[in-house]
């Protein structure tokens, strides 16, 4: 399932938003980032804080400084990855360590790092920057979690998944949420409900590294049970095969263990989790649209 034409006209706002944020920096740093950022991506984590707010009766002008934001450090977060992880591809280009070298990479992180504070400082909101800063923090814990990884149980993969993805997606949510809305029951329902989208997205990203199309997915696929990363499709093969996972075509015997079939089926079941949420969204169009978002998790193929 390619991008929902519905979302377009949000990424191509972003998209030029942020453009727009570094054509004034100095071009020693905004060549790298431009390099990075425009490589392409799906915008979910913004396209979900905009819709959030559109859905609970906010404007776009109320939340579009916390939907960049959230882009920006994403980006941080994805640079971080693929030096850590030694990753050549991202977005079906190399990736930007291996285009302008390791120091460059992580100089090009850290000042994108301040320049979406810069970018926050637009909309100040203690209780914003209180999620947006829990959400960085556990992002980065969910790495260290990630590099010392070694078990093979799905309690070890939840907190792995919930520390690197899913506050990325609860943040995007409670951002919309609190830029619409000061109700508390409803900023804790965005929450949960981010929460639980976060986890099916990162479910259905394990499938694609295992399944998916290299060109279309923007990476190799395999790399997850080459590296020894956390992989829920991995996980469950490991539930079903046991120690003869290993032996032959380790890949092949996933692919035909029922593996893939089982994650794709928990991911269904936290979206049912999130599609529960969706009552609280007053406005039926962007309710549609976040929808229409949920069902695109779970069946994209990038």
């Amino acid at each position: 399932m390619s991008i929902p034409v519905a979302f377009h006209e949000y990424m191509d706002l972003i998209n030029q938003k942020i453009t727009s944020i570094f054509k004034d920096d100095h071009p020693v740093m905004r060549d790298l980032i431009l390099y990075h950022i425009q490589a392409g991506g799906k915008r979910a984590r913004p396209i979900l804080c905009m819709l959030t707010c559109q859905g609970l009766g906010g404007t776009t002008e109320d939340v579009l400084p916390y939907a960049l934001t959230l882009e920006i450090l994403h980006n941080v977060s994805l640079i971080y990855d693929d030096v850590i992880d030694g990753n050549e591809l991202r977005r079906g280009k190399p990736c930007l360590h291996i285009k302008y070298g390791i120091k460059n990479a992580l100089l090009a992180a850290s000042y994108l790092t301040w320049k979406s504070l810069e970018v926050f400082s637009e909309k100040p909101h203690p209780g914003a920057l209180k999620e947006l800063a829990l959400a960085a923090r556990m992002t980065t814990l969910g790495e260290k979690m990630d590099i010392d990884f070694s078990q093979l149980s799905e309690e070890d993969y939840m907190q792995i998944c919930e520390a690197k993805t899913s506050y990325q997606f609860r943040v995007s949510s409670f951002l919309g949420a609190v830029a619409a809305t000061g109700d508390e029951e409803i900023l804790e329902a965005s929450r949960v409900f981010g929460k639980n989208l976060g986890i099916a997205f990162q479910i259905r990203d394990d499938i694609l590294n295992i399944v998916g199309n290299k060109k279309v997915f923007g990476k190799p696929v395999g790399t997850d049970l080459i590296d020894g990363s956390p992989n829920f499709v991995v996980v469950k093969a490991y539930q079903i095969l046991g120690g003869a996972m290993y032996e032959g075509d380790t890949l092949e015997k996933i692919k035909a263990s029922g593996a893939v079939e089982a994650a794709t089926q928990v991911a269904e079941q936290y979206l049912e989790k999130a599609r529960e949420f969706l009552e609280m969204f007053t406005v039926k169009k962007y309710r549609d649209m976040l929808d229409i978002l949920i069902q695109f998790v779970v069946r994209r193929t990038f």
